[in-house]
């Protein structure tokens, strides 16, 4: 089976405007640009459907049908209260590591397939985050900005992040390996297997000595 979808947008359905709007925005900009590199649609539920077995199915499905998981970062991302994009996370994780040794590489930090996009409050994001993996910060955009695929600021990352789910898809090809094999019977990640890891998942103020936040 092969991927269906070039990303899976992860994020907190209770946000308020302006996170509706950012998903509004970044899916239209990447559905032009992902779609002209992978012929693949970007994922992304704007309906929590009704009725949690059959949630869990479908989103389960749809995120191992991704090439990557695009999470869009606010201090409740990681709710205990609400863990369904912990659960989300954790299960592009298991997916992430299974899929690195298909294709022999194990250099996360460059070649995962989580991409972590901070809406606010990016002083927050987890430390095994920010030590792990390249991070995009958003958190100056506005409701009142133009849309992302025309705001000067954002256009080029928007780009390059295309670019990189690219090279991720064309890494499978070129490994001749299926990496949706899994998928029919491709689960989410239990809350109650997640429980105690996300009460360790402690945020910080500081941003690390030679750490970039991507701007």
């Amino acid at each position: 089976m092969p991927f269906r979808y070039s990303c899976f947008i992860s994020y907190r359905h209770d946000q308020g405007e302006i996170m509706a709007r950012f998903v509004d925005d970044l899916y239209a900009a990447w559905h032009n640009e992902v779609l002209l590199l992978t012929g693949m649609d970007v994922f992304v539920d704007k309906t929590r459907l009704a009725g949690g077995e059959f949630y869990n199915v479908k989103l389960a499905k749809s995120l191992c049908q991704s090439i990557c998981l695009i999470m869009i970062f606010t201090p409740q991302y990681f709710s205990t209260n609400h863990p369904y994009c912990a659960r989300e996370y954790k299960a592009m994780e298991l997916l992430e590591k299974a899929r690195l040794k298909k294709i022999n590489n194990t250099n996360l930090p460059t070649s995962g397939y989580i991409i972590p996009i901070i809406l606010r409050r990016g002083t927050e994001l987890p430390v095994e985050i920010k030590t792990n993996r390249q991070y995009y910060n958003f958190s100056n955009f506005m409701l009142r900005d133009e849309p992302l695929k025309m705001h000067r600021d954002y256009d080029k990352i928007i780009r390059d992040i295309a670019d990189y789910i690219y090279q991720r898809y064309l890494e499978f090809e070129n490994a001749g390996t299926d990496p949706c094999e899994v998928c029919e019977n491709f689960e989410l990640t239990s809350e109650a297997s997640i429980k105690d890891w996300l009460e360790t998942v402690k945020s910080t103020p500081v941003l690390f000595p030679g750490r970039k936040e991507m701007l």
